[in-house]
C-alpha cells in the first residue's frame, strides 16, 4: 500500500498524536470559550514586550515544550507547532502566568506563587500534578488561567499590576 504525505495529512497526523498524547484537548477551554484571534496574539506580545519581556516564536532551547519562560533573559519561548495545534493563545497566556510569577518574586531570578485563591482547573489536573513543592503551584496557576474564557485580559491585567 503506498501513502502520500501532503501538509494536511501531516497537520492532521500531529493534531491526533497530539490529542493522544495530552488528553481531549486538555490545554483549551471548552470550544464555545475558545475564540482565538491575531488581536489576542498581538495584545498579549505587546503587553509582554511593555514589561521587558521578549517573545520568541521558534523552538523553546528545552526540547519538546510548547512553551518555555527563560527566567534569566526574560524570553519567552513559543513553538511555532502550537499555531498548527491551535493552542497558540492559551500557551502564550501560559507562560505570561509565569512572567507574573517572576515579577511577584522577591527574589531575583525566581518565580513565586501569585496566591490568587483561584479555583484549580480539574481538566489539567494531572498535567500539573506530575510537578512537585512550589512548581506544581506555579503550574496549577498557569494552567487555570489558561483556561479562563477571560484568559487574555485576565493575565494582561496581573502583567500590568505587577510588572
Amino acid at each position: 500500500m503506498n501513502y502520500t504525505l501532503n501538509s494536511q495529512s501531516i497537520s492532521g497526523f500531529i493534531t491526533r498524536l497530539s490529542v493522544l498524547l495530552l488528553g481531549s484537548s486538555l490545554l483549551l477551554p471548552p470550544p464555545a470559550l475558545a475564540q482565538v484571534t491575531d488581536t489576542d496574539i498581538s495584545q498579549q506580545q505587546q503587553t509582554l514586550e511593555n514589561h521587558r519581556f521578549t517573545v520568541t516564536i521558534a523552538l523553546p532551547p528545552q526540547r519538546g515544550s510548547y512553551g518555555l519562560l527563560q527566567v534569566s533573559a526574560r524570553t519567552i519561548w513559543i513553538n511555532p507547532v502550537v499555531f498548527d495545534l491551535e493552542i497558540a493563545v492559551p500557551t502564550l497566556v501560559h507562560e505570561a502566568v509565569h512572567a507574573v510569577q517572576l515579577c511577584s518574586s522577591d527574589v531575583e531570578g525566581t518565580l513565586a506563587p501569585l496566591n490568587l485563591g483561584l479555583e484549580p482547573y480539574a481538566r489539567a489536573h494531572r498535567l500539573y500534578t506530575r510537578y512537585t513543592g512550589i512548581r506544581r503551584t506555579l503550574e496549577m496557576e498557569a494552567y487555570t488561567i489558561q483556561a479562563r474564557a477571560d484568559r487574555v485580559e485576565y493575565v494582561t491585567n496581573l502583567l500590568n499590576s505587577r510588572c
